[in-house]
């Protein structure tokens, strides 16, 4: 109804045409249609396109700038046009300056920080060409003189370099011998200070393998008191059993005395000749003096097994003669630290292998599965190794067979895996990939370990030599009887497995008749 009067109301269209239900007042953008000629829309306003291609190129033309910037082409207005060549230029040469002036500020800062900054460099130069293997022995020799002579007097302040320590021992691994003892007299009141250095300490161990009798005891003498202390060092301790190495019987026991006792620290020459064992040097001793060696060693040793520097044989030798004369506890206590990863990297030394048995005697069944536990990924190591077998033998006494005959099994059949690897040729492998039955060590140990080979009474598992023989060599040792391999193979004839010799015999013995196996003598062993 429209009342009178009144103008009639006008309906409200929206932009996307008359639908129900819309809200009134929104507003849509409205689009615009194409006009039906499909003429496209005009160039604005002010604007003016050339039409021919003389025009365009004239007009590009007046719109390149002199000073290098990019400028817009009106005929294609999306495309960048650029006249590169002088403001590249500028900018590479700012970058060249900039560079230039950023390199010699660091060389100012490193000349600040570094005050032979400019002799290591020499120094470098110089040992590019003295460590070259085709250099004419006259022209190393007058460039290590010329080196020499610029370091003379600052080799102890340039050794803690990365730098200066290598080329002061491609020095001492060619230089005269006079110009050797003339850097040991220069490093000799540095001694302690530098094997304590991580670059220094190489140096030093390269001064100890080429220095004479009198300079060695003079290393020897200058440790005197410091033992203990370098032996918890990470890098010191190196040094020592360097030296340990390279010294006497006598030295060696100068050395370990300082872990006896302060007395025998202190006292140098306490020690009689032919007492070179603990035991034997506390025998017949008060038992208070044995008790203060007990707890002084305990001190010593203790932090050093805390830091796990295990890998040097004067801490061998020390541990084995600790355990020989300590009660059931501090045994205890020293087996509870070693079982596992520490004992599998202390075997490959004569008196490791011992204190690996020991641990093995002495050890509770939860201490020896950790013990076997540990020597499961180390089965190759084990078995290339001199001392090796010690351990892998099950222990003094057949103490393993009572205890952990299933983890001891485990590990025979781990060495049996590792035995039916095929053998690699030189082309394929390198002489660290030696086959267990091939390389020299562990050759000897397997047949070890089968010459021993028995399982005891009342314990029910294969032995060592039935489980290498059904794995690896049954049908196959034709192959094997050549070599370091031959003597493994000639082993079976000797087993203390009277079964698993008697089976090996009829295959062994058809080879032996044709004179394609040899029966190796004891001494293999």
């Amino acid at each position: 109804m429209v009342s009178e009067g009144s103008e009639p109301s006008k309906k409200r269209k929206s932009n996307l045409g008359d639908k129900e239900g819309s809200k009134p007042g929104k507003k849509f953008p409205s689009k615009k249609r194409k006009s039906d000629s499909g003429d496209k829309e005009g160039p604005k306003p002010g604007k003016e396109f050339p039409k021919n291609r003389k025009e365009i190129k004239a007009k590009r033309h007046s719109n390149t700038e002199d000073d290098g910037k990019s400028v817009v082409d009106s005929s294609k207005p999306f495309k960048r046009q650029f006249n590169n060549k002088p403001a590249h230029d500028k900018k590479l040469k700012d970058a060249k300056l900039d560079h230039r002036k950023w390199k010699e500020l660091t060389e100012n800062r490193k000349r600040k920080r570094k005050p032979y900054y400019d002799l290591q460099k020499e120094l470098v130069a110089s040992w590019e060409k003295m460590r070259q293997r085709n250099i004419k022995i006259e022209e190393r020799s007058k460039l290590i003189s010329e080196t020499m002579n610029k370091m003379k007097g600052k080799i102890p302040d340039i050794t803690g370099s990365h730098i200066s320590s290598r080329v002061l021992q491609t020095c001492i691994k060619y230089c005269q011998p006079a110009e050797r003892d003339s850097v040991y007299q220069e490093l000799r009141p540095h001694f302690l200070k530098l094997a304590r250095n991580t670059y220094a300490v190489h140096l030093v161990t390269k001064m100890l393998d080429h220095a004479n009798k009198e300079q060695l005891q003079e290393i020897i003498s200058s440790l005197h008191g410091h033992v203990v202390a370098f032996l918890r060092h990470p890098v010191g301790s190196a040094v020592v059993e360097h030296v340990f190495k390279l010294a006497n019987e006598t030295q060696k026991q100068e050395l370990l005395s300082e872990m006896y006792s302060a007395e025998f620290r202190i006292f140098k020459g306490i020690i009689p000749k032919g007492k070179g064992r603990l035991v034997d040097l506390l025998s017949g001793e008060h038992p208070s003096k044995k008790s203060a060696v007990l707890e002084h060693m305990t001190l010593a040793l203790q932090p050093i097994l805390e830091k796990g520097i295990v890998d040097h044989s004067i801490v061998h030798r020390a541990l084995l003669e600790y355990m020989c004369i300590a009660n059931k506890s501090s045994v205890t206590d020293i087996i509870q630290q070693l079982s596992g990863s520490l004992l599998v990297r202390m075997i490959h030394t004569r008196d490791g292998s011992k204190v690996g048995a020991l641990c093995i005697i002495h050890s509770g069944a939860k201490e020896r599965k950790k013990i076997v536990k540990g020597m499961k990924g180390h089965v190759v190591k084990i078995a290339h190794d001199e001392y090796g077998c010690v351990v892998a033998n099950g222990g003094a006494g057949d103490i393993m067979w009572q205890v952990a005959a299933d983890s001891l099994t485990a590990l025979h059949r781990a060495i049996a895996d590792v035995g039916a690897l095929p053998q690699l040729n030189n082309e394929e492998g390198s002489q660290n990939e030696e086959h267990i039955f091939v390389q020299y060590h562990s050759s000897r140990t397997v047949r070890k370990l089968i010459l021993e080979s028995h399982v005891p009474d009342g314990v029910n598992a294969p032995s060592f030599a039935a489980i290498l023989w059904d794995v690896v060599l049954k049908g196959k040792c034709k192959m094997w009887a050549q070599g370091h391999s031959e003597k493994v193979v000639s082993a079976f004839l000797d087993c203390s497995d009277l079964e698993m010799k008697n089976m090996a015999s009829s295959e062994l013995q058809p080879l032996i008749d044709a004179g394609l196996l040899k029966i190796a003598s004891a001494k293999h062993v």
